[in-house]
C-alpha cells in the first residue's frame, strides 16, 4: 500500500508540472486576467489548489491518530466526486470550503513557490507514514465524507485534472 501511494504521489507531482508548464509561457497580464466577474484567472485556479491541499496536509496527521469508519456513503460520494471531478462540468467551492478561495494579493511565482513546499509537506509525510495508520477515514471532505489517505491522493489528482479544464478554457 505505501508503495502505491508512492506511486500516486509521482502520478500527482507530474499533472502539477503539466499544468504549471501549460501556463509558463503566459504573461503576468495573461495569469492575472479575470474572464468574468465571477471567474478565477489562472494564478488564482493555482492558489486555489494550493490552499485546499494546504488546508487537507495541515489535518492529516490528527486524522491519522484517530481514524474514523469510511462507510458505504462515503465511497459512493466520493466515487460520485471523481467522476464529476473528470468532467468539463464547472463546480462552486462549497460554502464550508471558503478558506480555499483564492486571493489575488502575490504574484504567480509566489503561488507556485508556496505549492512546492505544501507538496514538500506531503512527501515528508507519505515517507514517514506506516501500515497501520492507513486504515480509515483521515479527512472530512465537506462534499463527501470521510476519505483514506489513498483517496485524498486520489483527490488530488481529480481536482487538479477539474482545474486544468478550468484552466484550458482561459487559454
Amino acid at each position: 500500500m505505501i508503495q502505491e501511494l508512492q506511486t500516486t504521489f509521482t502520478q500527482i507531482e507530474q499533472q502539477k508540472k503539466n499544468l504549471l508548464a501549460s501556463i509558463a509561457d503566459w504573461t503576468p497580464e495573461r495569469l492575472a486576467l479575470q474572464p468574468g466577474e465571477d471567474a478565477w484567472c489562472a494564478t488564482e485556479v493555482i492558489d486555489h489548489l494550493c490552499k485546499t491541499e494546504a488546508l487537507i496536509l495541515s489535518v492529516l496527521p490528527q486524522g491519522m491518530e484517530d481514524p474514523q469508519p469510511i462507510d458505504k456513503r462515503d465511497r459512493v460520494n466520493f466515487h460520485m466526486l471523481e467522476r464529476l471531478f473528470r468532467s468539463e462540468k464547472q463546480v462552486k467551492v462549497p460554502t464550508t470550503a471558503h478558506a480555499t478561495l483564492p486571493a489575488m494579493n502575490f504574484l504567480h511565482q509566489e503561488v507556485v513557490q508556496r505549492w512546492d513546499r505544501t507538496r514538500t509537506e506531503l512527501a515528508q509525510l507519505l515517507d514517514a507514514i506506516q501500515e497501520d495508520q492507513l486504515k480509515g477515514g483521515i479527512f472530512r471532505h465537506p462534499q463527501t465524507g470521510w476519505l483514506s489517505l489513498p483517496q485524498v491522493l486520489t483527490f488530488f489528482s481529480v481536482h487538479m485534472i477539474h482545474h486544468t479544464y478550468q484552466i484550458k478554457r482561459l487559454g
